[in-house]
């Protein structure tokens, strides 16, 4: 979106990069059967450059969004949860060895 490009915009002024060197994880969900794809991989490109540290795998694309959470926000699909959580522990792993 708009404001997240912003958002990283203003973060990545001058000389003190405040993204520089740090790790982060991507996942997103749309309501079109791409889920977010697009936007995901411009995302990583647009963090890649700001040398943000993106681990590749696993992808989590979470497509048709409005059908894929139960009304408390969980997960209809135990595989995206798994993946999500794979993503997660993955990233913070990787933070920890880079520190």
């Amino acid at each position: 979106s708009g404001a997240l490009k912003n958002a990283i915009d203003w973060l990545t002024r001058g000389e003190k990069q405040s993204l520089d060197a740090k790790v982060a994880a991507i996942f997103g969900a749309s309501p079109g059967i791409l889920g977010s794809i697009r936007g995901q991989l411009q995302l990583r490109q647009i963090l890649l450059f700001a040398n943000v540290f993106i681990l590749p795998q696993p992808q989590v694309i979470i497509s048709a969004a409005h059908e894929a959470f139960n009304d408390d926000g969980s997960f209809k699909n135990d595989k995206t949860a798994q993946l999500l959580k794979e993503l997660v522990e993955k990233t913070l792993n990787f933070s920890q060895k880079i520190k």
